[in-house]
């Protein structure tokens, strides 16, 4: 037993107790229709225990109530019947449905209340009348869609407005004010008799079925195991995703790290190499200056053998000035002491001495000159030797 009060559906077989969340009933929309899950069901053998269920839910909830007018309620009777001949089990399904009423709101002074749960009434009511729209628009032939999800009531109403046999209760009222009402209450049912319900069917089971409905009972408790597994699978597998995630993200941070230990590594190898390569240049420079030193070495050797070949020359000329020299002055001394050869041989040792000092200013030029020689050739020696001394010290750092 169901009620629908402000579209929040209340299973009255458990007025009095506590429900939690998870036993709350709940519409489940399947294709063979709707189901409601967590609903509680009484079992009765007959019309006596039937009625009396009936009055002592009506007595727990309120049925007399004005919160009872003002919500729909839906009565769910499952009848079996077994032959004793042919022991075939028969099975049906009877819907009673009580709809709440919809007053005009002009009438009286309703409170915000009443307002409120007379818009969920209109809103439900609505959605009745589309799903009975789309059900007469399908008597055609054409595919129709039906709005069955726009509202509970008309979810729990689709076991009763297909393939059944539908019977419509109309509670109008033959007072003048409420004439409106009872117009559009007439063309309602109006409508919902124009509608092809289609045929009646019908459950049996027979005796083999029932046979086997342990085998069922069996199954089913093995499907539930299985979903239970399969609930614990995919906790695992969530967590082991969020593990995998984690472990993800922390390979990417330490890739990302040997990526710039690399990069550092690489700038490394970059500065060793240009070091090679200056290096390699620079020993290449030193053997060429290498070439250099030993051919200005050897230049240097030739010049100094030429200069002290020179300076002995110089030295041996020296000397034979000087010995020339004091000849000439010995001479002209004996000369000047004998008188017999006169003034023309004077004059003839006068020359001879012009000549020699000639000689000596000469030879005393050309010794400047391979002295100055010399010392440019020890600045270049000198320099060289620097620049070695410099190329040593690079090809060591």
């Amino acid at each position: 037993m169901l009620q629908i009060h402000r579209n929040k559906l209340k299973d009255l077989l458990l007025t009095g107790l506590r429900q939690n969340k998870k036993q709350a009933v709940k519409i489940l929309s399947l294709k063979s229709g709707a189901t409601v899950t967590n609903q509680k069901m009484m079992q009765v053998h007959s019309l006596h225990e039937s009625l009396e269920v009936l009055q002592r839910v009506s007595e727990a909830s309120g049925t007399k109530s004005v919160k009872s007018n003002r919500s729909h309620r839906i009565t769910t009777v499952y009848l079996s019947v077994t032959s004793r001949d042919s022991n075939i089990t028969t099975m049906g399904q009877l819907n009673f449905i009580d709809l709440a009423s919809c007053e005009q709101l002009a009438i009286g002074k309703p409170s915000v209340k009443q307002k409120n749960e007379a818009v969920w009434i209109q809103r439900s009511l609505t959605a009745l009348g589309d799903v009975l729209m789309a059900l007469g628009r399908k008597r055609g032939g054409s595919e129709v869609y039906i709005p069955y999800r726009n509202s509970k009531l008309t979810q729990l109403l689709q076991s009763s407005l297909e393939n059944c046999v539908t019977y419509m209760i109309v509670n109008i009222s033959p007072s003048s004010q409420h004439v409106q009402e009872t117009l559009s209450t007439l063309n309602f049912a109006k409508r919902v008799k124009e509608i092809k319900m289609g045929e009646a069917t019908t459950r049996q089971m027979s005796k083999n079925f029932a046979m086997t409905n342990s085998d069922v009972v069996e199954q089913s408790r093995n499907t539930k195991e299985l979903k239970e597994k399969l609930l614990k699978s995919r906790r695992l597998n969530k967590t082991l995703e969020r593990n995998l995630i984690k472990n993800r993200e922390s390979f990417e941070t330490e890739l990302k790290l040997a990526w710039k230990k690399t990069e550092k590594l690489n700038e490394i190898i970059g500065v060793q190499s240009d070091a090679h390569r200056r290096q390699a240049k620079a020993l290449a420079r030193t053997a060429a200056l290498d070439k250099d030193v030993i051919t200005w070495k050897c230049k240097h050797d030739e010049l100094l053998k030429r200069f002290n070949k020179r300076s002995q020359e110089a030295y041996n000329a020296d000397q034979r000035v000087h010995t020339l020299k004091a000849e000439a002055l010995r001479r002209r001394e004996e000369a000047r002491a004998a008188t017999i050869n006169g003034t023309a041989k004077m004059k003839q040792y006068d020359e001879m001495v012009v000549k020699l000092d000639r000689m000596t200013k000469f030879l005393q030029k050309e010794k400047k000159m391979r002295k100055e020689d010399n010392e440019r050739a020890q600045v270049m020696l000198d320099t060289i030797q620097k620049q070695v001394d410099m190329l040593n010290m690079d090809n060591m750092t």
